[in-house]
């Protein structure tokens, strides 16, 4: 049943077949492509977008920090992020999310709401507080931060949403489900740029 549930979470399919008495087989169709190929849809993506406007930042250009305490969750998330050609950094903790986030700019944080010694939530109000410090000396760059989350009540997101979290993903998640958010992440990304010159930030 773990097996399966993995497999499906990488759009895939598992097979048994058994015989009393002599053993059971197992097999799985998963679909990761070449290397050749991932670079080849790239550049075709690349090439399709627009010179300006919103929706104008290749894959290439993104880059990822992925928040995530659970082993399994996190081996599953990064094969799916390799697949699709990201560029992304990993982090186990809260804290290790904020130092990362602190030291260098990412166009995306995939946050775990669940971990040991700070949670996403509160991470991602410390980020928000140290977003606010910048702005006041010039900076106006927001980054958006996606829950990741086991529960999808009303409740779960509107906690998100008051943390300052920008979209939320539900575990377990396809590979699908993950190309969405990130594509959602960044058209809000885009829009935040046209807007911010006209608002002051």
């Amino acid at each position: 049943s773990i097996c399966k549930r993995l497999i499906e979470m990488m759009d895939g399919d598992i097979h048994v077949t058994s015989q009393p008495g002599q053993g059971a087989t197992f097999s799985f169709e998963v679909r990761l492509g070449t290397a050749t190929q991932a670079s080849t849809r790239r550049e075709s993506e690349v090439a399709s977008v627009p010179a300006a406007g919103v929706g104008d930042v290749p894959v290439e250009r993104l880059t990822i920090l992925l928040v995530e305490d659970n082993p399994v969750n996190l081996e599953i998330a990064s094969a799916m992020l390799e697949a699709e050609g990201y560029a992304f950094d990993v982090a186990t903790t809260g804290r290790e999310a904020l130092e990362r986030v602190f030291a260098r700019r990412y166009d995306l944080v995939l946050m775990d709401c669940h971990m040991p010694e700070m949670d996403g939530l509160e991470a991602t109000r410390l980020i928000r507080h140290k977003e606010i410090e910048e702005r006041r000396h010039g900076a106006r760059d927001r980054l958006p931060v996606v829950a990741l989350t086991a529960y999808a009540t009303d409740n779960d997101r509107d906690q998100c949403r008051e943390a300052g979290m920008d979209d939320h993903l539900s575990k377990p998640f396809t590979s699908a489900q993950l190309r969405d958010v990130i594509e959602r992440s960044r058209y809000t990304e885009a829009i935040e740029d046209l807007v911010s010159p006209l608002s002051g930030r």
